[in-house]
């Protein structure tokens, strides 16, 4: 089986668009979107593994099998040969995945970040939190007291005097 393609982004950034595009490939599983489970799991094997003396590659090699174990038996089920862990939160843990399947490929997606924030607003500000965060339990009266600005990282270095004034008044 072919080496797995992790994707990585901020949330609303279009992954889950490319995330089907990919899956559309005769050879690509490009399934749910599991990151946060995953990124657990893979915290918990390594902690195990230190609370069991095991040596760091024992514990990489059995976060290895699990993820594996659960992608190939999906890759078999839908007669792929390649799969696809898309995730805003591969971007955190990005280093646990380099260390587990280190010939991996990793794919940043990039997306306009007034674009990004133009979705969470469209979206529903505590809808994108709680599926970033589950159990966080953000509510969207709360983001209703913040007057959001928006900082144009360009304007910000052209004009930093009258910016400074802005947000001093």
């Amino acid at each position: 089986m072919a080496e797995p393609v992790i994707i990585g982004c901020f949330p609303r950034s279009g992954s889950t668009l490319l995330r089907c595009i990919l899956n559309t490939h005769p050879n690509i599983y490009a399934g749910p979107e599991l990151g946060f489970r995953i990124k657990a799991i893979l915290e918990q094997l390594y902690g195990m593994g230190k609370k069991a003396n095991l040596i760091e590659q024992d514990t990489k090699k059995l976060a290895r099998l699990w993820i594996e174990n659960f992608y190939q038996t999906a890759c078999y089920r839908n007669n792929k040969t390649r799969w696809i862990d898309k995730s805003p939160l591969n971007l955190t843990f990005s280093s646990y995945w380099k260390d587990v399947f280190p010939n991996s490929k990793f794919i940043i997606m990039v997306r306009d970040p007034r674009d990004c924030l133009a979705s969470f607003r469209k979206l529903g500000y505590s809808k994108v939190l709680n599926a970033f965060w589950p159990g966080a339990g953000f509510d969207d009266d709360e983001y209703k007291m913040f007057l959001f600005i928006l900082q144009l990282f360009e304007e910000l270095k052209k004009e930093i005097e009258s910016t400074l004034e802005i947000y001093g008044q």
